[in-house]
């Protein structure tokens, strides 16, 4: 006996299959290509801390997706204001005005502090993005 339904199934399945990617799925390549928008983006400070807002501004709703966006962001943004701080040190430093030492180890300090920071944040950045990459 056949069953009037199944023919309708099937072919509902298969529509619905071909309408594009889900939402999830959206979000997944959003979050990624803001991650790595963000990894190739120049050294210069306002293009870097330019890529984090895009990158905090990726709408995602998976637990994943959120840890991967927040962690990447957080490591860049830290990098970012350390290598600020850099530049500011040696600018300093080839001024011709005196410069007060402590204010230049201060900023050294903070630097190296942002660094270390960051260190941890990009460990989980690449943990999450690579398994938001690997899971489809």
């Amino acid at each position: 006996m056949r069953r009037p339904c199944a023919g309708g199934a099937l072919l509902f399945a298969l529509a619905t299959s071909a309408c594009g990617p889900s939402a999830e799925q959206r979000e997944r390549d959003t979050v990624l290509s803001s991650i790595d928008l963000l990894r190739s983006a120049p050294q210069d400070h306002t293009a870097r801390l330019e890529a984090v807002r895009a990158l905090r501004a990726a709408p995602t709703t998976t637990e994943l997706g959120q840890r991967a966006r927040d962690e990447c962001a957080s490591a860049y943004e830290l990098l970012a204001t350390a290598n600020e701080l850099e530049a500011k040190v040696r600018a300093a430093m080839n001024a011709t005005g005196k410069t007060e030492p402590l204010d230049l180890a201060d900023m050294l300090r903070r630097a190296e502090t942002a660094i270390e920071a960051s260190r941890g944040h990009m460990e989980r950045c690449d943990q999450a993005s690579t398994e938001l990459r690997i899971r489809r």
